[in-house]
């Protein structure tokens, strides 16, 4: 590795929302191999939904994962004292 590139070829789309979010899409070709798809005949079930945000099923053992609302409830609550802050001056009674 050393800093050496891996990647043939390189290519960043960078889009912006209605919402001014901005969103960066990295497209590249590797020179590693694809590892072998190992056929094992095992089925897995997953189930995207609102109350639970994915639950798989294997046949003998289910896993359930629990919905990130609320990691995105904290961001934009996160988001909004941060922009409160970057309005104040250093040293002002507000502050």
């Amino acid at each position: 590795m050393n800093g050496e590139a891996l990647y043939l070829n390189f290519s960043v789309t960078i889009t912006k929302t209605p919402t001014r979010n901005y969103y960066a899409s990295l497209l590249f070709d590797t020179e590693q191999q694809t590892p072998e798809v190992l056929l094992t005949g095992k089925i897995i079930g997953i189930d995207l939904g609102l109350k639970d945000f994915c639950i798989t099923h294997d046949g003998s053992k289910t896993a359930k994962y629990t919905n990130p609302k609320r990691l995105k409830k904290h961001q934009k609550n996160l988001a909004r004292k941060q922009a409160n802050l970057a309005r104040k001056k250093k040293g002002s009674k507000s502050r």
